[in-house]
């Protein structure tokens, strides 16, 4: 677009435009993304709660490192987004104070003025931390109980065959989890949404099958 000779009053409308709608972009894409996060976490609570009642010990610590993935890929868009937000703040930070200045209204200045946190108040990116890190830290704990949960299962079974079968299972799950996380870890163009959608999904279930294969073989040798 060529500035050279649009009018100053016009070229101060374009940047004021310009910044608002980069920042209702990324507003609105942060809350999308927390609404996302809940959803998402709603179902996984409640596949968890339904595989540990069914006993379905491996399937429940799955889900949780599903989880606790989600949390911190979520967490890291959260960042990101952030970081994008306060860019268009200081865009129009100096715009907002100069209407200021020039109307006598310091209240015009409201970048400046909601930048100062008010007392007992939270901002957005405290809120989303807390959020993200206690619902990671919760899973967590889950992880743990189905490991030990399963390990108690194992040890009241009668059948000699089981600790063979799930020694080879736990092999198998790490081998296919290291590749699903080399190729997760693969350069993707920023252009290629797809691609980069595919090296997501890869490194959430490479990183499941690595944990979940790590914790039945350390198990199994402990046992």
């Amino acid at each position: 677009m060529n500035v050279d000779n649009v009018e100053p009053k016009e070229l101060v409308k374009i940047a004021v435009d310009h910044a608002w709608n980069w920042f209702a972009l990324h507003a609105t894409q942060r809350l999308q993304s927390v609404n996302f996060f809940l959803v998402a976490m709603a179902f996984m609570t409640a596949a968890y709660v339904t595989a540990i009642k069914e006993e379905l010990f491996l399937i429940a610590a799955g889900i949780a490192v599903l989880a606790m993935s989600t949390s911190y890929f979520l967490f890291r868009m959260e960042r990101r987004i952030q970081y994008l937000i306060h860019a268009a703040e200081e865009a129009l930070n100096p715009i907002q104070d100069a209407v200021a200045t020039k109307l006598t209204l310091p209240q015009m200045n409201i970048v400046a003025r909601v930048a100062e946190t008010n007392p007992g108040g939270w901002k957005y990116s405290r809120v989303f931390k807390f959020m993200y890190s206690t619902t990671a830290a919760g899973f967590a704990l889950g992880f743990v109980d189905a490991l030990l949960r399963y390990q108690a299962y194992l040890s009241s079974s009668p059948s000699s065959s089981v600790g063979a079968r799930i020694h080879a299972s736990g092999v198998v799950m790490l081998i296919t989890g290291t590749i699903l996380l080399n190729k997760g870890t693969m350069q993707v163009a920023p252009s290629d949404a797809l691609r980069r959608t595919a090296s997501i999904i890869h490194l959430l279930f490479g990183a499941v099958l690595v944990t979940l294969g790590t914790a039945i073989l350390i198990r199994d040798f402990l046992g």
